[in-house]
């Protein structure tokens, strides 16, 4: 049977601007929505947009059954635009690009209904920001403590939808990489202070200290970020020079560091880990976060920001962080604040999943459910088609009230 929002959706034309084909966090949850919204019926037309396109992304996603249903979608013949949705940061919307940056502008002309879909990860928004946000009819943030921040600052018209994964492709079953050791933790991080892997391995040291045969193993999985992708030699440095181990990584219970996992790859590595370790200063949401629990996989991550709209103590193992803020400290947000995760909380969280598998598999279970149930592409996808909806309803009640004022002093002006 349709649902009211799916049947309300399928009168509404949406050009979703996003960088579909750029790779990482936004380029994921874009895709997700369309082909979440195309399923349900909804005429939707996809748009490059907010960043370059990458042969690379591209290329790595050949066969991917989600990739080429956008592309396809890319493709269709637009018959209107009702409500264009500008899914990237705010400061590429309203923006005319040159030839030699294959982006859409967003909001395109012609668009009746203008949304923006952002977020941010620390306790403020950059300068700039609120102008363009108050610039469009609603925006869309993917947490409460997002809508709290962005208010705060000014924004009108902030609505919560939450961003879905894939569960049918992040799923318990399947196959699994071959990693060595009996207790598995994972972590998959772009290489930036924000994800807090100086806080990992200083609680991964801490955990195993007095272990002489651990037999645990931690998988880090990181990704450029500005920067070389010698991850090894960087962790090896920050080992023997901060964490004063003087065998630097070989001083530590077994580390295995990998880039650029192949996406069949980085699925069987979640189904495989035991826990997902996630310990990050501030979130927009969290993508490896909910792909690992749709894999059944729990997750410990810092107790603030994104991870609050989803991790709670039934489907994880949410991380305490200093009683205060601390400064960014450096970069073009240094007087921005965001949350300092807890060392020793962490180590200790390592050891009780280690120690109490029966719980660790029961919050494994419970965040599979949990995805599958509120975040789901279908469920957020009839999410979307509510708001769609809400935000038509309420521009024909406008027009009406325009009309009806407009025919009153025109009555007003004859009689007079």
């Amino acid at each position: 049977m349709m649902t009211a929002a799916a049947a309300a959706g399928k009168n509404v034309s949406v050009e979703w601007h996003a960088p579909f084909f750029s790779g990482g966090g936004y380029c994921s949850e874009a895709t997700t929505f369309a082909v979440a919204l195309d399923a349900l019926g909804v005429d939707t037309y996809v748009a490059q947009h907010g960043d370059g396109v990458s042969q690379e992304y591209i290329a790595g996603q050949r066969g991917n059954a989600g990739f080429e249903k956008v592309v396809a979608i890319s493709r269709k013949r637009k018959k209107r635009t009702d409500v264009a949705v500008c899914h990237s940061e705010p400061g590429a919307w309203h923006v005319l690009r040159g030839p030699n940056w294959p982006s859409s502008p967003c909001p395109p002309r012609g668009a009746g209904i203008v949304v923006g879909r952002t977020m941010f990860e620390t306790d403020r928004l950059p300068d700039g920001w609120v102008g363009r946000l108050n610039a469009v009819d609603e925006v869309w943030v993917p947490t409460e403590f997002h809508r709290a921040i962005f208010s705060a600052a000014g924004t009108s018209r902030v609505s919560v939808v939450g961003e879905p994964v894939d569960v049918d492709a992040f799923r318990p079953d399947g196959r699994e990489l071959e990693v060595e050791g009996s207790f598995v933790v994972a972590s998959v991080f772009k290489w930036e202070k924000r994800k807090g892997w100086d806080v990992l391995l200083a609680a991964w040291r801490d955990a195993w200290a007095r272990d002489a045969n651990c037999d645990a193993q931690l998988v880090l999985v990181a990704n450029a970020y500005h920067s070389d992708s010698d991850f090894r030699a960087k962790l090896d440095t920050y080992v023997r020079e901060d964490l004063a181990e003087p065998r630097g990584l070989r001083g530590l219970c077994p580390i295995r560091v990998a880039s650029d996992l192949s996406q069949d790859d980085l699925e069987s590595l979640y189904r495989r880990a035991d826990l997902l370790a996630a310990p990050s200063r501030g979130e927009g949401w969290g993508r490896p976060h909910v792909e690992a629990m749709a894999s059944g996989t729990p997750i410990v991550a810092t107790n603030w920001s994104g991870p609050t709209a989803y991790l709670t103590n039934d489907n994880g193992y949410p991380l305490a962080f200093r009683p205060d803020l601390v400064r960014v400290g450096d970069g073009p947000f240094r007087d921005h604040m965001w949350a300092e995760p807890d060392v020793d909380h962490l180590a200790a969280i390592f050891r009780r999943a280690r120690d109490f598998p029966d719980e660790r598999r029961a919050k494994g279970a419970r965040a599979r459910a949990d995805m599958v149930n509120f975040f789901s592409p279908r469920a957020l996808a009839l999410v979307v088609a509510d708001r769609l909806d809400d935000l038509l309803r309420r521009r024909r009640d406008d027009d009406r009230k325009q009309q009806a004022g407009s025919t009153t002093t025109t009555t007003t002006t004859t009689e007079l």
